[in-house]
């Protein structure tokens, strides 16, 4: 391969918004409409861990982000990018069917210190 290494798109290198306390879509629509109304540059937002169902496998919270479809395009219509995080989860306090395949075919990473903690399988909670 020779030359330039690509650039990203514009406005990868643009102001992007984030945080953590966006507990609702309303939080997010009130970032962005403090970013206009304070004429500041802003090209994205990004949503973190908080738009996803806490008790549900690769799941939206269908109380506080249900709109997440519909919300998306509306911001993206007035020229904004929605970037969400996709961090790779599994229910373990339901035993939801990603865990339970997982475990049936012996994929969970297995802790030799906590053993009788979620029967080894590693969570955030064992140190």
């Amino acid at each position: 391969m020779f030359g330039l290494p690509a650039l990203p798109p514009m406005w990868a290198l643009g102001w992007h918004s984030s945080a953590s306390a966006f507990k609702s879509l309303d939080d997010v629509a009130e970032n962005i409409r403090m970013y206009k109304n304070q004429s500041l540059p802003l090209e994205g937002v990004w949503l973190d861990a908080s738009y996803k169902n806490p008790n549900g496998e690769f799941a939206i919270n269908p109380s506080s982000f249900s709109n997440l479809t519909n919300f998306t395009k509306d911001i993206q219509s007035q020229g904004y990018k929605m970037v969400v995080t996709v961090d790779a989860t599994l229910d373990i306090s339901n035993r939801g069917p990603y865990y339970q395949k997982a475990q049936e075919q012996g994929a969970l990473i297995m802790s030799s210190v906590n053993r009788d903690k979620f029967n080894g399988a590693l969570a955030s909670e064992v140190n």
